[in-house]
């Protein structure tokens, strides 16, 4: 899931007037929401999140879930047999 720009983090409930402001031994007034936020994006299968960087303006960082399943399964709902295109 990619969150583009902080509007995107404020819209899932990030307080972003802070974002990126406090220290590591404050880190636990931020970490709760991201925490929920990546639970939520994982439960809804997504490989990771692409979020802007707290400490470097033009960066982004890249969250990956390793543990969720990556094997595309496809199951044919209806087959319309062979089409032309031509």
């Amino acid at each position: 899931m990619r969150f583009p720009d902080l509007e995107a983090l404020s819209s899932v409930g990030f307080d972003t007037a802070r974002y990126g402001q406090l220290s590591y031994l404050e880190r636990q007034k931020e970490y709760p929401r991201s925490q929920e936020v990546a639970e939520a994006c994982a439960f809804l299968g997504a490989d990771g999140l692409l979020v802007p960087s707290a400490r470097v303006p033009a960066a982004s960082n890249l969250i990956v879930f390793c543990e969720q399943e990556t094997r595309i399964v496809k199951e044919v709902v209806r087959s319309h047999g062979v089409v032309d295109f031509g």
